[in-house]
């Protein structure tokens, strides 16, 4: 019984974890105009921005596994990896789709 009950509670902690981790950023506003891109994004409760130009950006739907797969939406700047938003709330796979279509 012991020994379950370690088991559960390693994988519970295990999943808080991953959680905690997929859902570090949260992007709040997406602006791509006349060639400039401004995102803004709460992570860790706190706003933060990126600004440049679109040039600088990628914007890449990814693939994650876990128990089920996981979409999200993957910014680089600069050929580093800045924000991954996870589907949450209007964030779904729909707009993701848009949004990548609008950066290529």
């Amino acid at each position: 019984m012991e020994v379950g009950l370690i088991i559960g509670a390693f994988f519970f902690a295990v999943q808080f974890l991953k959680l905690r981790r997929w859902n570090k950023y949260f992007i709040n506003y997406l602006e791509l105009k006349e060639g400039k891109v401004t995102i803004r994004y709460i992570e860790n409760n706190y706003e933060r921005e990126l600004q440049g130009n679109k040039n600088q950006f990628k914007a890449k739907k990814e693939t994650a596994f876990n128990r089920t797969k996981t979409v999200y939406l993957a910014f680089h700047q600069d050929n580093k990896l800045k924000i991954k938003q996870f589907e949450m709330k209007e964030w779904t796979e729909k707009l993701f789709d848009e949004v990548v279509a609008a950066f290529n």
